[in-house]
């Protein structure tokens, strides 16, 4: 027996996953800005041929004051019956009744990356600091329009303490469908790095691809499919997205320079178990500085069903003399010394989200902690992002290591 195509082997599973609640052929109608256009471009001709239904695509940034941005256009009431654009802004067109909030499905994790016109020597961004002195001998920056931009020049530059500086070279560059990738702009030497998702930069010719910006600075950014509030076609376009959505859909995601959503039960398996703190360190993201935390001691678990708990203490604390004989200024050093809460996570293999329902500090209670993830062996460490350290304001990094407990 001859092997089957991959093609082949798509167009079956797309075929499978169309048995459960299968409707006659239909027009889609699918907005979609450039991040995840690669991996819907390859994946939705067999679509297309399993389903009988024919998929009419317009393109726009995510975000953005461009004309053809989705938001735009579903505003001044262009018809879409999905849209597939960065996960924060499926978000904001849910919180504005453009969107069927409960429809949303995360398709892919992405990532910014940073890029150099082809022959021209690879930057050094491999740490915060690293990036920073990379951004300050930049003659010039280019980035887009859309959100991986909107981060850059509203969120990151002015954390790195370089919004001033940054803003006199930059460029902002509008995406497809009437503009073009910021890897373009690099190509023809009209910027010396550029900046933008990793699906939108690494099949651009003429560039060399440098790498992805610091975990400690990248944002939790998810490529997401929706139905809009006016969805024609709900059934042909809630298959269209399980599909992009499922295991079959994996290697093209994986090809287009993003990283595929696994199931939650499966990613939660991969961390859950109780771990004990082992390492705290503070790095200065100015100086580069990093500064142990002494005697740190803690414990976070991580269940599979979903929830989490952690509790850190850090040394020296008070210890009063007995439980009815505390003084406000020990009670002021005990919380001031501890961290701890509970709520729900989500991890999706590369970063961990805690959404939190209870905290020792009313301040942190109903708010979302994001930290990057990277396990070896039985380790996992926690990186934040960059924030102002509460005792001298200076933006740093904490970075906690943890052991699992056996």
């Amino acid at each position: 027996m001859k092997p089957r195509s991959p093609v082949r082997w798509l167009t079956l599973g797309v075929a499978a996953l169309l048995m459960v609640g299968t409707a006659s052929a239909a027009d889609v109608h699918v907005m979609i800005s450039a991040g995840f256009y690669g991996v819907y471009s390859e994946l939705g001709p067999a679509f297309e041929r399993a389903s009988g239904h024919r998929l009419i695509t317009t393109r726009g940034p995510s975000m953005g004051d461009s004309p053809e941005a989705i938001p735009t256009r579903l505003a001044r009431g262009e018809n879409a019956d999905v849209v597939i654009l960065d996960g924060g802004a499926a978000d904001e067109l849910g919180s504005r009744g453009l969107v069927r909030a409960d429809s949303r499905i995360q398709l892919a994790r992405s990532l910014i990356g940073m890029v150099v016109r082809e022959g021209a020597a690879k930057p050094d961004i491999s740490s915060v600091e690293a990036l920073r002195s990379t951004l300050l001998a930049a003659k010039s920056v280019a980035y887009s329009d859309s959100g991986s931009g909107t981060y850059l020049s509203t969120t990151l530059f002015p954390k790195l303490g370089l919004a001033d500086q940054v803003a006199g070279k930059s460029r902002k560059v509008r995406g497809p469908p009437s503009g073009e990738p910021v890897a373009a702009v690099v190509a023809r030497g009209e910027a010396e790095i550029g900046f933008q998702q990793v699906s939108e930069l690494i099949h651009v010719p003429g560039i060399t691809y440098v790498g992805t910006i610091p975990a400690e600075v990248q944002p939790t950014t998810f490529f997401a499919g929706a139905l809009t509030s006016t969805v024609r076609q709900p059934e042909a376009a809630s298959a269209l997205i399980r599909f992009l959505s499922s295991t079959e859909a994996a290697p093209v995601i994986l090809k287009a320079g993003l990283t595929p959503i696994l199931e939650r039960s499966q990613v939660n398996d991969e961390i859950s178990g109780t771990y004990k703190l082992i390492v705290e360190q503070r790095k200065i993201v100015e100086t580069g500085e990093t500064v142990p935390v002494p005697n740190p001691v803690g414990y976070i678990t991580y269940g599979k069903d979903g929830r989490m708990l952690v509790l850190i203490v850090r040394h020296p604390r008070p210890k009063p003399e007995a439980i009815d004989k505390i003084t406000d200024q020990q009670r002021v050093d005990l919380l001031r010394t501890m961290t701890a809460y509970g709520g729900t996570y989500k991890f999706d293999g590369t970063t961990v989200e805690h959404n939190i329902d209870i905290a020792w500090n009313e301040v942190w209670a109903g708010t979302k902690q994001v930290r990057t993830v990277t396990r070896e062996g039985d380790r996992l460490t926690l990186t934040t992002p960059p924030f102002p350290f509460h005792t001298d304001g200076k933006m740093s990094v904490n970075m906690l290591v943890w052991e699992k407990v056996k």
